[in-house]
């Protein structure tokens, strides 16, 4: 469906009642019970920092069940890990998450449009330069509270394009692996990339 394209109107009712769906798929004991098998097979807790942009929704566009990845918002996804509630609240998370055992990914997200730069990120006055090199930033303060050896806490910066619903995931050498031009026969080697990207 090309929600992007829809009158106003039409997207609003549409995330009321996606906001309908979700809520009533989370409270499901099904659910429940899904998203505790899930959290206990696996070791990693998966945080996103992201801009409050309504269209920003990376559970829906990677078809992760609801409840699994702890939403971080802010206006353009501007962060600063230095102001004392924020760090406060991730280190809280972080704190919480390693007591269980458990890794925190944290993907750092900007998102931008391939179609019209306008319907890019208002909080970056639509300049996807701007808000890669601030992604890059708090990957930086992640790194400098967390660790760089990556071993409990891994920064991922991804872009989010907004027409597709796509990730772009940023290697650590500024290689970029653009989620939405794999075929299905590319997901063969889709670990082969990521090891390659993310050594």
């Amino acid at each position: 469906m090309d929600i992007h394209g829809k009158p106003i109107e039409e997207r609003i009712e549409w995330l009321f009642g996606l906001a309908d769906r979700h809520s009533a798929i989370f409270r499901s004991p099904e659910a429940w019970l899904t998203r505790e098998r899930y959290l206990a097979e696996h070791p990693t807790a998966i945080a996103v920092l992201k801009c409050m942009d309504g269209r920003i929704n990376i559970p829906v566009a990677t078809n992760t069940p609801v409840g699994l990845l702890m939403p971080f918002r802010n206006l353009g996804g501007i962060f600063d890990l230095g102001w004392p509630h924020l760090g406060e609240v991730l280190a809280h998370h972080v704190q919480r998450v390693v007591n269980a055992g458990r890794h925190v990914v944290f993907l750092v997200t900007y998102h931008y449009s391939q179609g019209d730069p306008r319907r890019g990120c208002a909080g970056f006055q639509y300049d996807t330069a701007a808000a890669i090199a601030h992604t890059y930033e708090i990957r930086r303060q992640v790194e400098h509270i967390f660790g760089t050896d990556h071993s409990t806490v891994y920064p991922l910066v991804c872009g989010f394009e907004t027409d597709e619903d796509a990730l772009v995931i940023h290697g650590t050498a500024g290689d970029r692996l653009d989620l939405s031009t794999l075929t299905s026969t590319d997901r063969a080697t889709l670990e082969l990339r990521l090891a390659a990207l993310l050594p």
